[in-house]
């Protein structure tokens, strides 16, 4: 498809998510992002809310909005979903793939860059640098997450990524927009 197409298809599904109260934010990912002139499919990442438990304790987003969410994306679905969730949902809608990768605000950085790719760059981001990646050796990908790894691989403490350029300053390389990836 196109990239307008794409691109018209895609607004409407993120006006959607932002007006249905069960994400905080959304960014529209992939070859759109990438501004590819044909797009194989629309990728879209989100930040749920954290609805909580009766106590007000907070629970885990993810689950927490799965009920609204399935409810509100069969609506937009030509058919029936193919991946239900609780972090990533995938249907057609208009003829098209759509691919919902939800995120929490402490990863989102790193979830938005994995999910605009394209595939070669994402998989530079998530490998060591020992085997022709961007990750420096004390560093793992695990969960969506990037973690710092000590003690022979028994103590992990997770990096916030809360935007991409916080990876970036990570992983100590200057920041690479989407449409120059490779």
């Amino acid at each position: 498809m196109r990239i307008a197409l794409a691109m018209t298809l895609a607004l409407s599904i993120r006006n959607t998510l932002d007006e249905s109260g069960l994400v905080r934010h959304t960014e529209i990912a992939g070859s759109i992002r990438r501004k590819r002139p044909d797009v194989g499919d629309i990728e879209i990442v989100a930040v749920p809310f954290d609805r909580g438990n009766l106590f007000g304790q907070s629970t885990d987003p993810y689950v927490s909005i799965q009920p609204g969410m399935l409810e509100l994306l069969g609506t937009m679905a030509d058919d029936k979903l193919r991946k239900k969730g609780p972090r990533q949902y995938q249907f057609d809608a208009n003829g098209a793939q759509i691919d919902l990768f939800m995120a929490l605000p402490e990863n989102f950085g790193f979830i938005l860059a994995l999910r605009t790719g394209p595939s070669s760059f994402s998989k530079k981001i998530v490998t060591q640098r020992s085997k022709g990646g961007l990750l420096p050796s004390y560093m793992r990908s695990r969960d969506g997450r990037l973690w710092v790894v000590t003690n022979h691989l028994r103590v992990m403490r997770s990096y916030s990524i809360p935007d991409e350029q916080t990876l970036f300053t990570i992983l100590e390389i200057p920041y690479i927009p989407p449409e120059e990836r490779k």
